[in-house]
């Protein structure tokens, strides 16, 4: 008896279940982040940039991120 093979769905179909989460008035997509898993998960408070131009960690310095702004 020959199993059934799975239909290919059109990679329309496929893009229009997924919900994408979006921030900001502009509605820039926020990626999905997942630990390593050797990595240890820390909770931190995430609070917005005092500059308003993004999420950043409640005990964050100005050292914490390079001359760009990222992480």
């Amino acid at each position: 008896m020959k199993s059934a093979e799975p239909r290919a769905r059109k990679p329309e179909a496929a893009l229009a279940e997924r919900t994408v989460m979006t921030w900001g008035p502009g509605g820039i997509p926020v990626p999905y982040i997942t630990p390593w898993s050797e990595e240890r998960v820390t909770v931190g408070t995430l609070t917005v940039r005092p500059d308003g131009s993004g999420l950043c960690y409640g005990d964050e310095t100005s050292a914490d991120r390079d001359a760009h702004g990222v992480l």
